[in-house]
């Protein structure tokens, strides 16, 4: 089941991203993503994130790719290292991911703002590596 998604297996490593957030100065980071397979109907996941200049470690998910059997309904389970796990679900094809967060958790005792939800995420194979934003 995960042949349509092959092309995302591997590691993958961005440089010079800018994070923009509300609450927060603006930060330039890097990233690198892992997928891998152990035979199994999933794709595991990691996505980790350094502060550009200082290396100093930022964001980290870590999660599953799952797929609903005879479909090209997927789901992505992600855990992130600041507290919030999610549920996203949506459809791909051969070039591209793109699933909708439909259950967001947090740590009762995290900091705000409190995540509600997350709207989008996709992953486009338009040239390697893979192009990837999150919503």
């Amino acid at each position: 089941m995960i042949k349509p998604l092959s092309w995302l297996l591997g590691k993958w490593r961005g440089e010079g991203g800018v994070g923009k957030y509300p609450t927060i100065k603006d930060f330039n980071y890097d990233e690198e993503l892992t997928f891998t397979h152990v035979g199994q109907p999933n794709i595991q996941f990691s996505f980790f994130s350094s502060n550009a200049e200082t290396k100093k470690p930022l964001h980290r998910e870590l999660g599953f790719i799952r797929f609903q059997p005879g479909t090209k309904h997927c789901a992505l389970l992600i855990a992130h290292n600041l507290g919030v796990s999610e549920v996203e679900e949506g459809e791909f094809t051969d070039t591209e991911i793109r699933t909708e967060s439909h259950t967001v958790g947090r740590l009762t005792f995290g900091k705000p703002p409190e995540t509600k939800k997350i709207n989008m995420y996709q992953c486009i194979n338009v040239g390697f590596p893979p192009f990837m934003s999150a919503m």
